[in-house]
Parts: structure tokens; C-alpha cells; sequence
């Protein structure tokens, strides 16, 4: 396989894991609609922007709770060298879970915190 070979092989399946959203926010003191993307890549973080009167905003989100969690439990009975045990991985869903917060900041320097 060459080199270029190699480099489109990695993007092509890359590529097929990241996503973008578009997203439609509102002020809490207000009903105006404002508009943006975010870009998912499969991980905890992504790029996000975001229009508001003309300005844009850019910057980075960052998962702060997961959507799902994972844990072990062992459990067992006798004792000594005769006695056994055995254990297993679980996952479960995060009711709380899936939540993300950004900052994101405009070509001019004014900031926006998204919760």
C-alpha cells in the first residue's frame, strides 16, 4: 500500500465518524431564534459556531457529563483457596447524562458561554 494510498484510507474512514448538527438556540429573556453548527468527531470535544445579529461566534464544546457510564462488580462465596469468584463489566445509560458547555469567542473579542 503507498503512502497516498494509506492517507485516503484514514480519511475515508475517519470521515465516516465525524458529524455535524445544526443548532437553534434562544436567550431566556427573550423568543428571538439564533443559529449554529457543531461539529461531532466521535469523541468529548468538537468545534462549534455560532450566529447572533450579524456576529459570529467560534470555539470548542466539551462534553462535562457523560451519557453513559461503566463500572465492575465481583461477587463470590467460599473460602480460602477453595472459594471462586467471578465479575463483569456493566454500561448503563446516564439519565443527567449528555451534557456540554462551550465558550466561544468572535473576531472581535466579545465572549459567549453556552450551558
Amino acid at each position: 500500500m503507498t503512502k497516498t494510498s494509506a492517507i485516503l484510507a484514514a480519511a475515508l474512514t475517519l470521515g465516516g465518524c465525524a458529524s455535524s448538527y445544526q443548532l437553534t438556540l434562544m436567550p431566556r429573556d427573550s423568543g428571538k431564534l439564533y443559529f449554529g453548527t457543531a461539529e461531532d468527531t466521535g469523541g468529548s470535544e468538537g468545534a462549534m459556531a455560532i450566529e447572533i445579529e450579524g456576529r459570529t461566534y467560534r470555539g470548542t464544546w466539551v462534553e462535562v457529563v457523560a451519557d453513559r457510564t461503566t463500572g465492575y462488580v465481583a461477587g463470590g462465596f467460599g473460602g480460602g483457596r477453595r472459594g471462586w469468584a467471578a465479575g463483569s463489566f456493566f454500561s448503563m445509560e446516564n439519565p443527567r447524562g449528555a451534557e456540554a458547555k462551550a465558550l466561544l469567542r468572535s473576531e472581535d473579542g466579545a465572549g459567549l458561554r453556552c450551558d
